[in-house]
């Protein structure tokens, strides 16, 4: 439960968890968080790394993905997913690394890191071409330090492209921000908003969204459901005591096109993360790194 299903260690000391460990087996005694955590734990790591090298040691070409990023507690990490075909032409995607990388992200270190992660399970002459994000630094470390065939992410890519295009509207989304944000901070804002949806045939779950700006998606969202949203919001701003200020019909407008043009865009990104996709567009770059070698 621990490895699978992301669980706590501390499930093995819940009271209510121990009692249904009991309803089911009596005679069964739970083992200790200090058991899990020093013994279980390790052994299940160890067990799953040997399988993974035994799966990649008969794989002829694989292809990687890299990407780094950083937590709220602005620690680093770097992930490294394998995708190969099996012997069954079957397309299979294994997680090789996930772990905190603390050096500096140059290229230099990050081509290391990678070399580090993947030697354990295969040498790089097998890699027919590593998938990364659009910064420089991990362009430089697959072309320049590690000599191998790169390939952008199609979904950064187009992330890039539509955040950049986003830019020619910026003053209207800045004006929807910061509606958003009084009723995100505000509880009177927020009640008034609850009880306008309530008393009309509106959906009464309905909350305003707030984007990132790193994820243009957020900014789709947040503009679908500022629309969705418009009659409440147009009628609630009045009670405010200090009001943003507040959209004209024009710029209304400009909400609906601004929605209309982004929603194809949104599509196809949760295309390109679907499996149905990944299955479809890795395969012929696996079939063509395995030709490559016969």
């Amino acid at each position: 439960m621990v490895y699978k299903d992301l669980q706590p260690i501390s499930i093995v000391e819940n009271e209510g968890f121990r009692e249904y460990s009991k309803a089911l087996n009596p005679t069964y005694s739970l083992p200790s968080r200090k058991t899990v955590s020093k013994s279980l734990l390790p052994a299940a790591y160890e067990e799953k790394k040997n399988s993974l090298k035994n799966v990649l040691s008969a794989v002829q070409n694989i292809c990687l993905t890299v990407d780094c990023w950083s937590n709220q507690k602005a620690e680093s990490y770097m992930a490294v997913t394998g995708h190969f075909i099996d012997e069954h032409m079957q397309r299979k995607t294994v997680l090789i690394d996930c772990s905190i990388f603390d050096e500096r992200h140059s290229a230099k270190n990050i081509a290391e890191n990678i070399i580090h992660i993947c030697q354990p399970y295969f040498p790089m002459e097998k890699v027919s071409l590593i998938v990364t994000d659009n910064a420089k630094n991990m362009i430089n470390a697959v072309d320049s330090e590690l000599k191998l065939k790169h390939l952008g992410c199609i979904a950064h890519s187009l992330n890039l492209a539509v955040t950049n295009s986003l830019n020619e509207v910026n003053d209207l989304l800045t004006k929807i921000r910061d509606i958003v944000i009084v009723y995100r901070r505000s509880n009177i804002a927020a009640k008034n908003l609850r009880k306008y949806l309530c008393s009309s045939e509106e959906r009464k779950d309905l909350k305003v969204i707030l984007d990132v700006k790193t994820r243009w998606n957020s900014t789709f969202y947040m503009v679908k459901r500022f629309l969705e949203l418009k009659d409440a919001i147009r009628s609630t701003m009045g009670l405010m005591n200090d009001p943003p200020e507040a959209l004209d019909v024009p710029e209304w407008e400009s909400v609906q096109h601004l929605c209309d043009v982004l929603k194809p865009f949104e599509k196809v990104t949760c295309e390109l993360s679907s499996e149905k996709y990944l299955s479809a567009s890795m395969a012929p770059v696996l079939i063509g790194g395995l030709q490559k070698n016969l």
